[in-house]
């Protein structure tokens, strides 16, 4: 097998109902000359059949598995087997369109860019999203596609925009730009797009948009995206600010204000999920982000934060 251009690394923990779908639509790519890299991260489930069954189907899917480590040490052990020009990370229970790979590819040879985004589209088995108006879309409609830009100043537009979205399932990347910048997930954590995916854009040199919907988030119950939010969620958040904020410390001025205009952000969308909690950890909880990061929460948040119902739906 010649080298592929593109590598694909989806960690796989307990997937088994999804799991099929998901390699299916990358079986199914317009492009062929691509590597999937499947990582069981410790599942218990019947998804190493599934997996065991596709390795043995087609030969550019390869099968690793790893003791329970979480999503992102798999996929930093993916990215190590990787083979490819380019990377591309997808969830296990998500899907694709057949003309990711083939579109991603003749943009980025064409641009030169050291990462191409796109647009996605979230679906459910499980819930009705027209009544979920707190749940990415995944959609641009001011972004301007087919202009290569500094990676800080897209960041930058896109968050003037509202249009930025953390998740790395919505890129495909150079892997000597991550290799050369040593960008890795952090493990351990939650939300661990939070970090990596800003760090690209903060480092980057040339970055481009496609307009087209090439992914589809799948929402469903019990997952990290729709369970309720938590200390622990909060957590993560405030580790990503701490982060973010101490990695570029001493970095160009325009970097350093640009992040802590990210973390602001983020620790003001966070804290306003933080409803769900009971009063006393609601307290607790905004005294503790508002004496670590001192400045950064507003009053319309505090008000949101203490005194919106539990009961009372987003949106």
């Amino acid at each position: 097998m010649i080298n592929p251009s593109i590598s694909i690394v989806m960690p796989v923990f307990n997937t088994q109902e999804y799991l099929k779908e998901a390699i299916e639509s990358v079986l199914a790519q317009d492009y062929t000359n691509f590597e999937l890299i499947v990582v069981n991260d410790g599942s218990w489930d019947g998804s190493q059949v599934i997996i065991d069954y596709y390795h043995n189907l087609d030969r550019r899917i390869k099968k690793v598995w790893q003791e329970n480590r979480g999503l992102s040490s798999a996929r930093n052990r993916g990215m190590d087997l990787a083979a490819g020009k380019y990377i591309y990370f997808m969830d296990s229970d998500d899907r694709v369109e057949p003309n990711l790979l083939s579109q991603a590819l003749k943009v980025l040879e064409s641009s030169n860019a050291e990462f191409t985004f796109f647009d996605g589209a979230s679906f459910s088995d499980d819930f009705d999203l027209s009544q979920r108006r707190d749940l990415n879309q995944y959609k641009r409609s001011l972004t301007i596609p087919a202009l290569v830009k500094p990676g800080y100043q897209m960041f930058k537009e896109l968050l003037d925009n509202g249009e930025y979205f953390s998740s790395v399932c919505l890129l495909v990347i150079r892997r000597a730009f991550l290799t050369g910048n040593a960008i890795r997930f952090k493990e351990g954590a939650l939300h661990e797009d939070e970090w990596f995916t800003s760090v690209l854009f903060l480092e980057a040199r040339r970055v481009i948009y496609m307009a087209d919907r090439l992914f589809w988030r799948r929402y469903r119950m019990n997952s990290i995206m729709t369970r309720s939010f938590s200390m622990e969620n909060m957590n993560a958040y405030l580790q990503t600010a701490e982060d973010l904020l101490a990695f570029y410390k001493r970095d160009e001025t325009k970097k350093r204000q640009l992040v802590k205009r990210y973390v602001t952000l983020m620790l003001n969308a966070a804290l306003r999920k933080g409803y769900q909690l009971d009063m006393f950890a609601r307290i607790k909880l905004l005294k503790r982000t508002v004496m670590r990061f001192p400045m950064l929460i507003s009053a319309k948040t505090a008000m949101i934060l203490l005194l919106k119902s539990k009961v009372e739906k987003d949106g």
